[in-house]
C-alpha cells in the first residue's frame, strides 16, 4: 500500500478539506476530509475497467484535473463508508458489517468469479469494486472473515476463532451477516438454544503434506483424543498433552501449528513477546495468567506459546532476574491446570537447549517434537497454494521452482512469489511466470554450506 497522498493535506475540494490518507494503491486512494467524509480518488485506467466490467456507470464519479493529471472522484455522504477490504477501515458495528455483506452479494450478481480480495467497498452504492491487483487472492469466505475480524486472515467457517475476535457481535448477528452475503455454512441448531447455531464437527483426517510423521502425530495424539473423548477417558486421558515443536527458523513450525488450528476450529490465544511482553515488574506474569484464565473460560481452546525461550529459558543462567523467575513459575503452575481443563498447549522454539529443565519434564510438555527444514513435498504444496491465489502462467514448472527453494525456510517461498508479483505489477504484466520467480530466487542470499537435515523427530 502506498502511503504518499496524491494531494497535499489541506487541499480544498468542493468545500471539503483533505485531511488523512486512509488506504491507497497504484491507481486509487481513499482520503477522509476534515468533515469526516470519505473521498475515493481513482485514475482513469481503473475507472475504465469498472465501466467495461459493468460495475459502475461514469455518472457516479466526478472528473477532476490537477497539475494536468486526470482523476475521478467519488464523494460519500456523511456516515457512509468507503474502505479497502484489505487495509480498512474495518467495521465496529452491526450496520457496517451488514452493509459490507450486502455489497458482496450485489457485486456477485454482476460477476461471480472476479477476485475481490483487495476490493474497494463503497457503502452508499452497495458495491465492492475490484482493483485487479496482481497479488495473493482468497475466496469470499475469507474476504468476509477478514473484513469482520479487522484484517485477520480467517474464514467465516472458523466460527469459534472468529467469536474470540468478534466480541462486539452476537452469534445470531454473525449468521445473519453470512446469510446477507449469500454465503452458505453447514449449520445445526444448538440443543441449548434453538436460536443459536454452530458448525458441524469436522471429522475429516488432518492433512499436512510433506510432513507425514507430524501429520500422524497430530491425528493420533491430538485430534483423535479430542474427537473420541469417552474412549480415552476410560483410560484416564482427558485431553491431549502439551506439545513443544522445536527446530531452526523457517522450518515450518508456525505453518504446521496454524494448519492444526484451522482444522480444530477452537478459540486460540497467543503468548509471545509481542502480545504480553512488558518492561514492568509483575506485569508480564499477570498477562500470562490472564491468557490462561481466558483459555480455560472458553475451553476447549488452544494456547500457542511462540518463541518460548523468551519466557521459559533456564533459571540457572546469570541473566535471569527476579521477575523472569516469576514468569517461569507462573507457567509451571498454569500449564498442568490448563491441560486438565481442556486447553491444548503448543509451544515453539528455535533454542530448545535453553529451556528450563522443569518445563521440559513429563507432566507439563509430554511431547517434544523436532521439526527440521521443509521437505520437497511441503515446499511444492506451499508453492502450489500461493500460486493458486494469484494470476500466473499455467506453464510454471512447480517442481523446478520447489527444487530451487529446497533447504530454504518456507517464508522464502512466499517472499519470492510476492517479489515476482511486485515486478509484474510494476511493469504492467498480467501474469507472473517462471522467469519472474527464478529472478526473485536468484536474489536470495546463498544457503550456508553446512548440511541442513530435512525431516521430523520425536523425543
Amino acid at each position: 500500500m502506498e502511503n504518499k497522498i496524491w494531494f497535499s493535506r489541506g487541499t480544498k475540494i468542493d468545500d471539503m478539506i483533505l485531511d488523512k490518507l486512509i488506504a491507497s494503491d497504484q491507481n486509487w486512494q481513499i482520503i477522509i476530509t476534515s468533515f469526516d467524509i470519505y473521498i475515493l480518488f481513482v485514475k482513469p485506467i481503473l475507472i475504465q475497467k469498472w465501466i467495461n466490467d459493468n460495475f459502475i456507470t461514469i455518472s457516479l464519479f466526478q472528473k477532476y484535473i490537477i497539475n494536468d493529471e486526470e482523476y475521478y472522484l467519488y464523494v460519500s455522504k456523511k456516515d457512509y463508508l468507503i474502505s479497502s477490504s484489505e487495509h480498512g477501515p474495518f467495521p465496529d458495528n452491526i450496520i457496517s458489517a451488514q452493509s459490507f455483506a450486502l455489497a458482496l452479494k450485489e457485486t456477485r450478481t454482476i460477476n461471480i468469479n472476479i477476485p475481490l480480495h483487495n476490493s474497494i467497498f463503497i457503502e452508499q452504492i452497495s458495491r465492492l469494486l475490484p482493483t485487479y491487483s496482481v497479488s495473493e487472492t482468497f475466496d469470499d469466505e475469507y474476504l468476509l472473515g477478514k473484513w469482520l475480524s479487522g484484517g485477520v486472515n480467517i474464514s467465516i467457517r472458523n466460527v469459534n476463532r472468529l467469536s474470540v475476535l468478534l466480541n462486539w457481535m452476537s452469534k445470531e448477528d454473525f449468521y445473519s451477516i453470512v446469510e446477507s452475503a449469500n454465503l452458505k455454512l453447514n449449520m445445526l441448531k444448538s440443543p441449548n438454544n434453538e436460536n443459536i447455531q454452530k458448525i458441524t464437527q469436522n471429522n475429516e483426517k488432518f492433512i499436512l503434506k510433506g510432513r507425514p510423521e507430524l501429520e500422524n502425530f497430530f491425528n493420533e495424539h491430538i485430534i483423535d483424543v479430542i474427537n473420541n473423548t469417552e474412549k480415552y477417558k476410560r483410560m484416564g486421558i482427558n485431553f491431549p498433552s502439551a506439545v513443544i515443536l522445536h527446530g531452526p527458523p523457517g522450518c515450518g513450525k508456525t505453518f504446521a501449528v496454524n494448519k492444526l488450528i484451522d482444522f480444530l476450529d477452537m478459540p486460540n490465544y497467543q503468548i509471545s513477546s509481542a502480545t504480553i511482553g512488558s518492561p514492568f515488574i509483575h506485569d508480564t506474569s499477570k498477562k500470562i495468567s490472564q491468557v490462561f484464565d481466558k483459555a480455560i473460560e472458553t475451553a476447549p481452546s488452544i494456547i500457542v506459546i511462540d518463541e518460548m525461550e523468551a519466557f521459559l529459558s533456564s533459571r540457572n543462567t546469570s541473566n535471569h532476574n527476579t521477575h523472569r523467575l516469576e514468569e517461569v513459575a507462573e507457567f509451571l503452575r498454569r500449564i498442568p491446570e490448563a491441560t486438565e481443563k481442556n486447553v491444548l498447549i503448543i509451544a515453539m522454539t528455535n533454542m530448545i537447549d535453553t529451556i528450563d529443565p522443569a518445563i521440559l519434564r513429563r507432566g507439563r510438555f509430554d511431547h517434544i517434537l523436532e521439526v527440521k527444514m521443509p521437505s520437497i513435498e511441503e515446499t511444492e504444496e506451499l508453492v502450489e497454494s500461493v500460486l493458486s491465489k494469484i494470476p500466473h502462467n499455467q506453464n510454471i514448472n512447480i517442481k523446478d521452482i520447489s527444487a530451487r527453494l529446497l533447504k530454504r525456510p518456507l517464508s522464502d517461498v512466499t517472499f519470492v512469489i510476492k517479489e515476482a508479483c511486485f515486478y509484474a505489477a510494476k511493469n504492467d504484466i498480467e501474469f507472473i511466470d517462471n522467469e519472474l520467480i527464478i529472478s526473485a530466487i536468484n536474489k536470495l542470499p546463498p544457503i550456508k554450506k553446512e548440511e541442513i537435515k530435512i525431516g521430523f523427530g520425536v523425543h
